[in-house]
């Protein structure tokens, strides 16, 4: 049987308009930023060892969150419930990442693996988790409770807010029975919540049990 010359022309078309529309759909794929965390990267590559930051295929880096999830009911073997959350670390100079140390390990649940902490940066910030901390001086940088931290210059708070007028030197945070997970701190001269400069009396309202 002889297919006709316009059938065959037709033909063609649909194959041509079908690989393009593949060619389309797999480009959007692989460049996909996912802003779902539970959604691993194409095609990753961990750049250490002794740290979870990963790179995709074209260069971005992720940080790997390890969690455990709590569930009434473990059907599986314990360590394959061990997850993880890929964020995107983004703001930095991808090509020029570099792991500065290792703080520590964290055991993520019963016979799971352990989490480790580390600190990276590029040429302009250091980078602590999927955090970004401009202009942050790596030898001085510490850690405090409740998503506060600081170096020899600058106190930052969560995902790398400057405090404005904070004294790194004498800054704290402060915490009560009531507060333990507070969003309150002090220095040599001010009270503040967060980022946020704020009378003492707010402080105490809000985390100092009364006498």
């Amino acid at each position: 049987m002889m297919i006709k010359k316009e059938d065959r022309s037709h033909f063609r078309k649909v194959i041509i308009v079908a690989i393009i529309t593949l060619v389309v759909a797999s480009l959007g794929f692989l460049v996909y930023d996912s802003k779902e965390p539970l959604v691993k990267p194409f095609l990753t590559r961990q750049i250490n060892p002794s740290c979870p930051y990963y790179n995709d295929f074209l260069g971005r880096v992720y940080y790997r969150y390890t969690y455990y999830p709590s569930s009434l009911f473990i059907v599986e073997p314990i360590e394959k419930k061990v997850q993880y959350y890929w964020h995107r670390v983004k703001n930095i100079d991808d090509k020029n990442i570099k792991i500065e140390k290792v703080l520590q390990e964290t055991k993520v649940g019963p016979r799971a693996e352990m989490q480790k902490i580390c600190i990276a940066s590029d040429r302009n910030n250091l980078i602590y988790n999927n955090y970004v901390f401009a202009n942050a001086d790596v030898e001085t940088f510490e850690i405090l409770k409740n998503f506060f931290y600081k170096d020899k210059n600058t106190v930052y708070y969560s995902n790398g807010k400057v405090v404005p007028n904070a004294d790194p030197q004498t800054f704290e945070v402060l915490t009560t029975d009531k507060c333990p997970e507070s969003r309150f701190a002090k220095d040599k001269n001010n009270y503040f919540e967060a980022t946020n400069i704020v009378e003492q009396e707010i402080y105490k309202s809000n985390c100092v049990e009364e006498l």
